[in-house]
């Protein structure tokens, strides 16, 4: 692909004032680019799907989207993988990250749906008992999570380290499962807690805000009916 853009940058322009002459670039630069833009959909669809499924799961597209979050992370996390690795960001590692975004959100719905039982006992104007209660859903489901997760983790790693034999389609993609999963792990334990406590903390915000205005609603009725 690179070289590609050079001659279209460089060459291609010198002949462009030919006429009848038409020059572009076929065989795999062409497939490349191809693959490439199907995968860009294949990802936005994964996405769009992993999120119609979990919304129908917990019953909240609030809660999904908590969920649904870690994705863009686990993206950064394969590409910064392949940087430290020094290995350039191939059509497999994508793929790989591509099935790495439907792993990554199994962490974060067992968070989810275990800080929304946790919920459901707390009086929703004791903002402290909330906190309390994420604080211990979070607790509860700590060793689930990361045991998930470790196990997931040794069982790609000798394959994406190439012990007992390296292999060019299944390396690439284990590597950015195993440690965009490892690094995505990390995320979610502390990114899933966190915005369920901002989404509470704005719900109270909105509901000062609304008992505000209503509170000067009925000041200024009461001050027209004085009148």
């Amino acid at each position: 692909l690179s070289m590609a853009a050079r001659i279209e940058k460089e060459l291609v322009p010198r002949f462009a004032a030919i006429p009848g002459l038409r020059i572009y670039n076929g065989g795999e630069a062409e497939d490349t680019r191809e693959v490439t833009a199907d995968l860009g959909v294949a990802a936005i669809l994964a996405v769009i799907g992993i999120t119609v499924v979990i919304t129908l799961m917990l019953g909240s597209f609030l809660e999904a989207a908590f969920v649904v979050a870690v994705v863009p992370f686990s993206a950064a996390a394969v590409v910064l993988t392949f940087f430290m690795h020094g290995k350039p960001l191939s059509l497999l590692a994508m793929m790989g990250a591509i099935g790495l975004a439907g792993v990554v959100v199994n962490a974060a719905i067992v968070m989810v749906d275990s800080i929304h039982r946790q919920l459901r006992s707390v009086d929703g104007d004791d903002r402290q008992a909330r906190r309390e209660a994420i604080i211990d859903a979070v607790v509860s489901r700590l060793r689930p999570v990361l045991v998930t997760s470790l196990t997931t983790l040794g069982g790609v790693m000798p394959t994406a380290y190439g012990l007992g034999g390296y292999d060019a389609v299944v390396s690439p993609m284990s590597l950015a499962l195993g440690w965009g999963l490892a690094l995505s792990t990390l995320v979610t334990l502390l990114l899933v807690p966190t915005l369920y406590t901002l989404a509470g903390d704005m719900r109270e915000l909105g509901g000062l805000g609304i008992r505000a205005r209503l509170t000067a609603l009925r000041s200024h009725g009461g001050d027209v009916a004085e009148d």
